[in-house]
């Protein structure tokens, strides 16, 4: 981070804490907010989008405001995302999760082990949210609706998330919408790896899941740590792995 740019720090500080994850705030201002930090998003958002990007209140609710991914990740504004975690009943192994190895090129955590796919919802409806499930799931491993059984997605829980880094800007407060699915034999020979966004699968029997996350040879993220906690409680007991990375 380039030192002459921690001039900003205090002033970011300052306006996140005002806006409160964008409960305390307007289209209006946000709007200009945007006119006049985004001269600056290349020296502190630099590879984070612009995808405009829906924000919630604290219980998930639509706040009927937008804002920029960049913006929403530099000031904490609160936005909805899904995770899901694909499952397949192998023949030899019983039922085993699908967890994505993620691409050696991403930004955050790459090479960790993380939940089948994920990604945020650009609205906040329901709707939109089953969406970019599916979406999700073509863009980063081809597969479709009909490659699950009974096409069928289920939403088990939501719950929201705060993660910080001052370091690097990075303020991530999420609404998380987690899904699970089982995928059929064919789907499983349907899955492909896209370039740039999934390094390999990872399949983990579930009668496994306890010494899984108990381990630390293998990196994982925070999020599939969290999600796994949420869905099979019975079969981690709770969640007390800490892990080195921030990222949702």
């Amino acid at each position: 981070m380039n030192d002459s740019s921690r001039k900003w720090d205090e002033p970011l500080r300052i306006l996140r804490a005002k806006l409160a994850h964008g409960e305390n705030t307007s289209q209006q201002e946000l709007d200009a907010i945007v006119a006049e930090w985004k001269p600056r998003k290349k020296t502190l958002r630099e590879h984070d989008s612009d995808e405009p990007l829906g924000l919630v209140d604290e219980s998930g609710r639509a706040l009927d405001l937008t804002a920029e991914r960049w913006l929403c990740h530099l000031l904490g504004l609160r936005h909805r995302c899904v995770q899901v975690v694909l499952t397949w009943n192998n023949p030899k192994l019983g039922r085993v999760l699908l967890l994505q190895v993620r691409s050696w090129s991403k930004l955050d955590s790459p090479g960790h082990l993380d939940v089948s796919v994920g990604g945020h919802v650009s609205r906040t409806s329901a709707v939109d949210s089953l969406a970019t499930a599916h979406r999700e799931m073509f863009e980063e491993l081809g597969l479709k609706p009909d490659d699950l059984d009974n096409n069928c997605l289920d939403l088990v829980d939501s719950y929201g998330n705060v993660d910080s880094c001052d370091n690097e800007r990075f303020h991530n407060a999420e609404w998380r919408d987690l899904y699970v699915g089982e995928v059929t034999t064919n789907g499983f020979l349907n899955c492909r790896l896209i370039d740039g966004e999934v390094a390999g699968l990872y399949l983990c029997p579930t009668y496994e899941l306890r010494n899984f996350v108990e381990q630390t040879s293998i990196p994982m993220t925070k999020s599939l740590g969290l999600f796994l906690s949420h869905v099979y409680p019975n079969q981690i007991g709770p969640h007390s792995r800490t892990t080195k990375t921030t990222s949702a």
